[in-house]
Formats: structure tokens, C-alpha cells, sequence
């Protein structure tokens, strides 16, 4: 009796069944089934399967498909049963089989997307002689090479496109439906060209217990049920933070675009103007046209009757692309860094060098800026604050600098680097970090003029100096402890020592675009206060090319050629001639301004009498001219050696006769002796004595009185 109940309960028991995986190997009659859950597996020697290929599986049946693509057969492997099909003629993407074909209610469809918006559907039974095939509609654009397998589930079959579009075919009505869900694209997938697109997901429909599930291939989500997709609500455009996309509704469905696509957006209070980037335009003009049939969309409008709506897509868009830039930037600047060893920290619990409460610059990304700390450690700096950090290794260091604060606002440590590193997202070879010695403060209290001798002010003053002097005396201190490490058998090859620039050789130049003082040191020539920093090594200098230097000028430019001719030119504009050890350019031009002064000095007497007025009377005036005439004729007689008039005359008519040139009148000798002889007399009687009096130079003047 027990036995019987026995046997009645294993009869009764139902067992889930689960799907095994079957294999063909490189042997032609094998056939491999492997059990998951068990672990076993079972080879099977089938003839029948040599040269197909499996199409569909589903309630222990195979649909095959021979080697030439239109021979297609069921075939049951554990009974060897074999059910032929008419040839199918069509090229299909996806096939499906409602049951077994034993069942007489047997369908089997192939799905072909003829283009994005025409579906060609077969259907076939076991023991038709044909397949029949139709064209649908779909008003949704359907991805022709990504989708989905085929299932069938609930007297329906179902194919699901990676642009979220779920067709959905009736066999017994023979119709086809779609309905559209949110596309789902995974963050980045890698073609073939080794660039980074944002490519759609590799989807595949699954069945259990008439519910279809959504499977991915390259993330690890987990199976989504597809009734819990979300269905996009509105045709608006939405901006997705999450993948870098923007999606925009054209012919009724949302279509994605990564926002590396577009140029840029343009909105007002009703439209909203959305422009991508084309290859051939202005701003992609060595862009080639992988596809020369391809056509490219350009522009994108759209109208909206929410103002607010239109501004708030525009700042979404634009904020979206200058992140997404900026992070594609500092990619690029990251794979071009040199790679450099690690920073080895200071352990057994020694602690490190370090100055604290410091500026870096150039200065973290972000609107919230922290002061950091400083840490000389192993074979390197170390610069951290609560949210960054920067390790500036002694390898890397190519000069050092420690400027104190004199007429500065500052107090700093520069190093000028071999290779470049990353600050936050910048690129650099140059790093500093500095403090700033006194606060700027801006009086609130009212008008009241200051003084010189106001208490407050002196106090303020005084704490002021002694601020600057200790923080000067702490990056002395720190500065000459990190020369003594450097100073060790395992640095000795770096050469590193903090150089502290000679203020009393610098001078004003404009190296970039404003004007700023730079100061010689003993290896470079650097200007460490204004940003961008300038630091040039001497050692890497070829030539020097001073412009414009020239006898009165005040100022020159200079031209530094570097070895490297592949470097360019530095300009230095506007150096002033009398700072900096550049006064021996000026010293030609003073010693001639110099002597031309004496020489006018000489000519020129000064006398403590005024001159007196025009309104004299003309006896006083006819006695000076006198007294001047015969003064100035034994002056030019001296000057002429006894030579009088009409020897000179006569001198220059012969030589007139020698050139053959006719002697002139007697009038016109006249008119020209007379004229000639009032520009040698300084004066005569009359008004014109006046006139000329005012005329004449004051060495001429000054003897008159």
C-alpha cells in the first residue's frame, strides 16, 4: 500500500522545467546539451543538424535553417523528429514560432525592417506550402539593425527597437501596433574607430509566464519588466544630465542627441532654435564626410507657448555642453601628462615639513576656494586642502623660487616644473602657493580725512610689519629646511635650490599683455606675481635682441631667441632705458646732450639787468646800435683776418667770372650787399631797430644792456 502511494505521488509531481544550452562544436555529428543548474552535460550524435544553423528554440523544438538560407525545418532532438517548411524566401532580421509544431496552432513569423518606417512581416504554418508576407506601417521610426530577438507571448509577438519603439503583431487579426517607451543608451561603447560614442544598448525580450522582460549586453542592469518602463508624457524637449543627451520630439517621438552634436542654442520667449554641428561648416572645415549620400541635419526650431520653459531648456542646453567640454578637455590634457612615480609619504609617524593656511595658484576649479597645507614629504610636495590635492614631485621641479614680500602683497614658493601636471582641470609647469602678508580693507566709517599721526593707523600699521615680517621669517625657515633635504646624496643629482630674486636689478616690461616688474635671479628671469607667470632660464637663451634703442628714447623692447629654435620669440615691450642696469644705453646720448649744453652755455651770458622796453626813446636806441656796430665789426674783423667788405666782393665777382656767370648791377650788388649786411649787423636805427632787437637771440640781446 505504501508503495502505490508512492508511485501515485511521483505521477502527480510537477516539475519546473528550465532551458538547457545547446552547442555545436567543431565536430560535425556532435551536439552538446548543457544543463545549468545541474552542471551536467550530454553529447548527442545528430546528423540531421550538419551545416545549419539554429533560428528559435521553444517548448523542445528547434527551428533550423540550412546552410543554403531558404531551407528551414522544426527538429526535436530528443525524438529526432524532423517537420520541413516551404523555402522562405525572405531575408529576414528576426524569427519566432508561437508553439510546438505538433500542437496545431503553430505559427511562424519573420520580421524584415524593409526601412525605418516599413516593416515586412512573413507567416508561415507547418504543412503550408508558402510563406505570406506583408508590408506594415510604422509611424514610429524603427531601427532596421538595432532591435530585439522576436517572442511571442499572450497570442501576440513582440520585437523591441533600441529607439524604444515595442511592435506589436496580432495573429489573429493580422495587424501590427507599436508604441513608443524612453530609449535606453548606455554611457559609452567603443567602436571600432577607438573613439567614444554614446551608442545605443544591445536589447534583448525574453518571456516568463506571459510577462516580457528587457535584457542588456553591455552594462549590468538588472532585467527590466517592460510594463515598467516609463512612457515619455509629453512631446517636449528634455535635457538628460545623467547621459549627456538632449532629447527633441520630431514626427511624435523623442529623439536623442549627445550635446557634443550641437554648436548651440538660441531661444526667446516662443521659439527655440537648436543648431548642430555639420561637417563642412565655418567652425568644421577639415571634418570629412564619412558618407558622402549622408544627409546632415542642421537646424532644429520648435515653438513653444511657455517662455519660461523655452529659457530654462536653453540654460540646461548650454550648461550641459560647457560641463561636457570641459571634461572632454581635461581628458585630452590627462592622456598627453607624462607618467611619474608615486609620492612616497613620510611615515613612522615623523611628521612632514609644512607651512599651512596657503594659496595655490593656478587655483582649483569652483566658485568655494580653501586654503591648503603644504608638506615636504619623501621625494616630494604635497598640497592638499579638505576637497583637493596636487603632489608636486623633486624630479619634476626644474627651478625654485622663494620671494619674500617687500613691495608686494604676497609672500610665495614657485616652482617652474619640467612636465606638466593637472591642478584641479588645469594644465600647468608652473605652481605656487603663496599668502598674502595684509588684508584689504575698506573703511566704512565715514569721511573723516586720515593722519599720519592717528593712533589706530600706527597700531595698524605696526601689526601689519610684524604680520609680514614672521610670515616672511616662517618661508625663509621653510625654504632653508628644504634645501638642506635637497642638499642629500640621493637629490644631489637634481641641482635643486630655492633661488630668491635680485630686486635691485629688476625693471618694468610688458611680457604679455599688461605691465609688470621683472626681476633677474641667479638662473632665470622671472615675474612671479602677476598671472600668467613668467619664468625663462638663462641657460636656455641664445640671443638677446634689443628694438628700438636710439638716442633719446626712453624706452626699448626686447626679443629673447631660446636655443630650441622650435620655441617662439619672447617680447618684452616698454623697457624703460634708466632701471634695471640699463642706463649704459643712454650713455652716448647724455655725454652729447651734455656737451651741446656746455656749448650753449658758453654763448650765452646771463645778466641781472632786464632788457629794456621798446618804448625807449630812439637816441638811447641809436647810441646801443653804436656802440653794437662797432663792437661786432671788430669781432668779425678778427673773424675775417683783415678782410673787408669790397675785398669779399670783390672776390666773389671773379669767382662769378670764372663760373661764367655775368656780373650783376650795380643796384641789385647793392641791394644784396645791404641785405647781407643787415643780417651780420644785429640792428639799426629806426623802427626796424626794434623789430630786430626782439628777434635776436638773448647772447645777442644781453650785450645792450
Amino acid at each position: 500500500m505504501e508503495k502505490k502511494a508512492l508511485t501515485t505521488a511521483e505521477s502527480v509531481r510537477v516539475v519546473e522545467k528550465h532551458p538547457w544550452v545547446i552547442t555545436f562544436p567543431n565536430h560535425e555529428d556532435l551536439t552538446f546539451l548543457f544543463d545549468p543548474l545541474e552542471r551536467k552535460r550530454y553529447t548527442l550524435n545528430l546528423p540531421e543538424l550538419v551545416g545549419t544553423d539554429v533560428c528559435y528554440s521553444k517548448d523542445g523544438w528547434l527551428l533550423m535553417r540550412r546552410s543554403s538560407l531558404v531551407d528551414m525545418f522544426f527538429f526535436n532532438p530528443y525524438t529526432r523528429e524532423l517537420i520541413n517548411l516551404p523555402k522562405c524566401e525572405l531575408a529576414f532580421q528576426a524569427i519566432a514560432f508561437s508553439s510546438a509544431p505538433t500542437s496545431g496552432t503553430c505559427v511562424v513569423l519573420a520580421l524584415r525592417p524593409f526601412t525605418r518606417y516599413i516593416i515586412r512581416i512573413s507567416i508561415c504554418y507547418p504543412g503550408a506550402t508558402e510563406w505570406i508576407t506583408q508590408e506594415f506601417s510604422c509611424s514610429l521610426r524603427f531601427d532596421p539593425y538595432m532591435h530585439s530577438n522576436l517572442v511571442y507571448a499572450n497570442d501576440h509577438f513582440y520585437c523591441f527597437s533600441s529607439g524604444g519603439v515595442l511592435v506589436d503583431f496580432d495573429v489573429a487579426s493580422r495587424t501590427m501596433s507599436e508604441q513608443a517607451w524612453n530609449e535606453h543608451r548606455c554611457a559609452y561603447m567603443r567602436n571600432d574607430n577607438a573613439e567614444w560614442f554614446n551608442l545605443p544598448k544591445r536589447i534583448y525580450l525574453a518571456e516568463q509566464k506571459g510577462e516580457l522582460f528587457l535584457m542588456y549586453t553591455c552594462s549590468s542592469e538588472i532585467p527590466m519588466n517592460i510594463n515598467d518602463i516609463p512612457q515619455p508624457r509629453d512631446l517636449m524637449i528634455t535635457v538628460d544630465h545623467k547621459s549627456d543627451t538632449v532629447l527633441l520630439p520630431i514626427y511624435g517621438r523623442m529623439v536623442p542627441f549627445n550635446v557634443t552634436t550641437i554648436r548651440t542654442v538660441l531661444g526667446n520667449q516662443n521659439t527655440i532654435r537648436v543648431i548642430f554641428n555639420v561637417p563642412g561648416t565655418p567652425l568644421n572645415p577639415n571634418d570629412s564626410l564619412k558618407n558622402k549620400d549622408a544627409i546632415y541635419l542642421k537646424e532644429v526650431s520648435f515653438r513653444t507657448k511657455d517662455s519660461r520653459h523655452s529659457s530654462d531648456v536653453v540654460q540646461q542646453v548650454k550648461s550641459l555642453r560647457r560641463k561636457v567640454m570641459a571634461r572632454e578637455s581635461e581628458r585630452a590634457e590627462r592622456t598627453s601628462l607624462v607618467n611619474q612615480e608615486k609620492l612616497q609619504i613620510v611615515r613612522n609617524n615623523s611628521k612632514p615639513l609644512s607651512l599651512s593656511n596657503l594659496w595655490i595658484r593656478p587655483p582649483f576649479s569652483g566658485r568655494k576656494k580653501n586654503r591648503g597645507t603644504l608638506e615636504a614629504h619623501v621625494n616630494g610636495f604635497r598640497y592638499s586642502t579638505t576637497n583637493e590635492r596636487v603632489d608636486v614631485l623633486f624630479a619634476n621641479i626644474k627651478h625654485a623660487f622663494f620671494q619674500p614680500a617687500e613691495k608686494e602683497m604676497t609672500t610665495l614658493l614657485h616652482f617652474h616644473l619640467h612636465n606638466h601636471i593637472m591642478v584641479g582641470t588645469k594644465k600647468t609647469k608652473d605652481v605656487q602657493f603663496y599668502v598674502e602678508v595684509m588684508d584689504v580693507v575698506q573703511s566704512l566709517g565715514g569721511r573723516r580725512r586720515s593722519s599720519a599721526y592717528d593712533a589706530d593707523e600706527i597700531v595698524e600699521e605696526q601689526r601689519e610689519r610684524d604680520r609680514k615680517n614672521k610670515i616672511n621669517m616662517d618661508f625663509n625657515h621653510f625654504a632653508n629646511q628644504v634645501n638642506d633635504m635637497w642638499q642629500l646624496p640621493q637629490f644631489a643629482s637634481l641641482s635643486l635650490e630655492f633661488d630668491q630674486p635680485l630686486r635691485e636689478f629688476g625693471f618694468n616690461g610688458v611680457p604679455h599683455k599688461t605691465s609688470t616688474f621683472i626681476i633677474p635671479t641667479s638662473s632665470c628671469l622671472v615675474e612671479l606675481t602677476e598671472s600668467p607667470f613668467l619664468v625663462v632660464c638663462l641657460s636656455e637663451i641664445e640671443i638677446v635682441n634689443l628694438e628700438r634703442v636710439g638716442f633719446g628714447q626712453k624706452s626699448f623692447d626686447m626679443a629673447i631667441i631660446f636655443k630650441d629654435l622650435k620655441k617662439d620669440v619672447l617680447r618684452v615691450d616698454s623697457v624703460p632705458t634708466n632701471a634695471g642696469g640699463w642706463e649704459f644705453l643712454n650713455q652716448d646720448g647724455s655725454d652729447s646732450e651734455s656737451g651741446g649744453s656746455e656749448d650753449s652755455d658758453k654763448g650765452y651770458e646771463p645778466s641781472d639787468v632786464e632788457v629794456e622796453s621798446e618804448s625807449e626813446d630812439e637816441t638811447s636806441e641809436s647810441e646801443s646800435d653804436d656802440e653794437e656796430e662797432e663792437e661786432d665789426s671788430e669781432q668779425e674783423s678778427e673773424e675775417e683776418k683783415g678782410k673787408t667788405w669790397a675785398e669779399l666782393e670783390r672776390e666773389a665777382t671773379n669767382a662769378d667770372r670764372e663760373h661764367g656767370v655775368e656780373s650783376d648791377s650795380e643796384e641789385e650788388r647793392k641791394r644784396r650787399k645791404m641785405k647781407a649786411f643787415g643780417k651780420s649787423r644785429p640792428g639799426s636805427s629806426g623802427a626796424g631797430g626794434s623789430s630786430s632787437m626782439k628777434n635776436m637771440p638773448p647772447s645777442k640781446r644781453s650785450r645792450h644792456r
